[in-house]
């Protein structure tokens, strides 16, 4: 027996509260292209490439795809598969499995929204450029922007000499020196770039535009907003494919440096890339399950938006290094080594020189960057959505009428405050604090709560309960075949192979982010001669990290110094283990030791009283005459010990039992609950 068993009447309870008041997607389609344009993002386009860049390029595409095979894909599904059964949050639903997790939800939602204050962003500066599109001339495509002398004019890159003599693009120096009006390193910050202000306002604003129609609203934008982008970056892949040099960078991206395979920080940040690039453990991809029809394939859905999502980096990828190798090329280099190429700015460095290379790029630059907004704008949306839901689910709107997903005065709210929060990226010096959070800010929090799912659905829900409700909502072909093998794949992910990496992994990333050199990140470009106190930088990425993960023990110790006994961490009675008099026998007034040895005497008590209910009714029902007595070979099971293995093995027979049980009285102390 495990810790869920309870918990699973609560759960039960949650989902019917939910199922009358919750939108849904018009059809299946709209459903996967909206999961298609949070997980194809601005991610796969500047993101992938310059992590690919940085570790070796095919190395680390074998790393990725590996990771994401192995590790990633299962929890995709795992986060989907709740969403949709249980049709709400992260919040109520790790709350409602055990108090303990209480804190996953939180988390998770803090750390969507501070990654919402720097990723739309890019969605302003997209705006930007998008704007410098429709003048008269294009001043990213032309060899004089930024300031530079006449020896680079009209070449697609220029060698500005600096302390490291880096070669730099054209395009490189219009977004420094004119978009960002860059200063020199992070302990400059400057004071606010207004035209990037105004780009940031329209573009919350077209998030809240989305957000107060609800989540039919964008089901529909889809159908362009998903699409649209393969278009212009199959245009550029031709062209790319036809610049001289291009085979140099197709020669990184695809055949392997072996010795870098090696080096465990290619791995870590492949299992970050993948995370993040997928939206594991932000809680979206829970959210934008429990809209979706609760007989939806969430097996199909595992497979099939991971690989598209596989497919699409390695698309843009190939129109990056195209061009990258079209630079080298002109600067007289066999390899890549010598390219400076930065994470965030990327999109707007190397995809601007790549139209600047193309007779129609005044044509076609208007539309690229509509693309990157597009891109921009569906994953921006579900990072704010996610907020947006779990106010409502919790009860914590301000507003009446939570129930509304069209709520536009919670969504103004929310949209007002991120908006806010983001400001101090659109300063001159932004970029560098935008670089630091991206690359530090992100990785621990999301590796920490894939581990917490893991353990949740495996150790205390159970990996293979969670197969049988869904399969009860999904239809009896996920009980055998092809789908069947996948689940029990993914249970034995979820509770043997995936916490032992991920813990590993993340003793790698956070000994990384002290160690590592962050000079790249806080400083223009004489790395060298970056001054040594900007060091404190990557204090800031990792604080915002563990600002979200702190949410894990205070909602733990909240929960466990709660009056109410349903929400006391740790006590057998907030997951129906024990009853309510045994509860009384040793409540927290008593001392912790006895209070345990109680506990277990009283879970005891009850399993034994439970296994012995089953046996009778399995003896009844065979000296009924009764062919098939359902229970029967689990009841004798149960005598060997309790629990099963570590997955959460449960038989039919007490699940079917479940679908029975009447809900728990509501308490008014249990928020979930009201």
């Amino acid at each position: 027996m495990h810790y869920g068993e309870g918990g699973d009447e609560r759960l039960m309870d949650l989902d019917s509260t939910n199922q009358s008041l919750r939108s849904t997607f018009t059809n299946r389609t709209e459903y996967l292209l909206t999961m298609l344009g949070y997980t194809v993002g601005l991610g796969n386009i500047w993101r992938w490439p310059y992590q690919c860049y940085s570790n070796g390029g095919a190395a680390f595409l074998i790393a990725y795809a590996t990771v994401v095979v192995l590790i990633v894909q299962p929890l995709f599904m795992l986060e989907i598969a709740v969403g949709q059964h249980f049709r709400s949050t992260p919040v109520p639903i790790w709350s409602s499995v055990h108090p303990l997790l209480s804190g996953v939800g939180w988390a998770a939602t803090l750390s969507s929204w501070t990654t919402a204050w720097y990723y739309n962003i890019l969605c302003c500066w997209g705006i930007y450029y998008l704007g410098a599109s429709f003048g008269a001339s294009l001043p990213f495509l032309n060899g004089n922007a930024g300031g530079m002398d006449g020896d680079g004019a009209g070449l697609p890159w220029a060698a500005r000499e600096d302390g490291n003599g880096t070669v730099v693009m054209n395009a490189t120096f219009y977004f420094q020196e004119t978009v960002l009006d860059q200063t020199t390193n992070v302990e400059h910050i400057g004071g606010l770039n207004w035209p990037l202000v105004g780009c940031l306002a329209l573009a919350w604003g077209l998030v809240f535009l989305i957000l107060s129609n609800g989540v039919q609203s964008a089901g529909k934008a889809v159908y362009v907003t998903a699409l649209y982008p393969y278009v212009i970056l199959a245009i550029l892949l031709v062209r790319g494919l036809t610049l001289p040099g291009a085979e140099k960078g197709l020669r990184f991206l695809f055949m392997p440096d072996l010795d870098k395979l090696g080096e465990w920080r290619v791995w870590v940040n492949a299992l970050v890339q993948a995370l993040y690039g997928l939206g594991v453990s932000t809680g979206s991809l829970t959210v934008f399950g429990s809209f979706n029809a609760k007989d939806g394939d969430v097996v199909a859905d595992a497979l099939l938006l991971p690989a598209v999502n596989l497919a699409t980096n390695v698309l843009a990828a190939t129109v990056v290094f195209t061009v990258c190798g079209y630079v080298a090329h002109l600067n007289g280099s066999d390899s890549l080594e010598g390219l400076e190429l930065s994470g965030c700015a990327l999109a707007f460095q190397t995809y601007s020189t790549a139209l600047e290379t193309m007779s129609g790029g005044a044509v076609l630059a208007p539309l690229f960057f509509l693309m990157l907004l597009a891109l921009g704008l569906d994953s921006c949306f579900a990072l704010v959505e996610l907020v947006v839901a779990t106010l409502i689910d919790t009860g914590l709107s301000p507003f009446s009428h939570p129930g509304k997903q069209g709520n536009w005065r919670l969504s103004l709210l929310v949209v007002l405050c991120t908006a806010v929060s983001g400001l101090l990226f659109v300063t001159r010096g932004g970029i560098y604090y935008l670089n630091v959070v991206d690359g530090y800010g992100v990785g621990p929090v999301l590796i920490v709560l894939a581990l917490l799912e893991c353990g949740g659905v495996a150790w205390v829900f159970g990996g293979k309960r969670l197969w049988k409700l869904c399969a009860a909502d999904m239809g009896p072909q996920h009980l055998a075949g092809w789908r069947a093998l996948y689940w029990r794949f993914c249970c034995a992910v979820w509770g043997r192979l995936a916490p032992p990496v991920l813990c590993v992994i993340f003793a790698a990333a956070v000994y990384d982010a002290v160690t590592g050199d962050v000079a790249k990140l806080v400083c223009e470009h004489s790395y060298e001669h970056c001054p040594p106190s900007t060091g404190y930088a990557v204090w800031i990425g990792l604080a915002t990290s563990f600002t979200c993960l702190a949410c894990l023990p205070a909602c733990a110790l909240h929960a466990y110094c709660s009056p109410d006994p349903q929400a006391a961490v740790g006590f057998r009675y907030a997951i129906g283990d024990i009853d309510a008099a045994a509860w009384a026998d040793c409540g927290p007034g008593r001392a912790s030791g006895q209070r345990r040895s109680s506990l277990q005497r009283a879970s005891r008590r009850l399993r034994k009283q439970r296994r012995e209910a089953r046996r009778a009714d399995v003896r009844a029902c065979m000296a009924a005459g009764g062919e098939s007595c359902s229970g029967a070979e689990d009841a004798a099971g149960d005598e060997q010990g309790d629990g099963g293995g570590s997955e959460g093995e449960d038989d039919d027979g007490e699940w079917k039992v479940w679908e029975d049980m009447e809900p728990i009285p509501r308490r008014s102390g249990h928020a979930i609950l009201r």
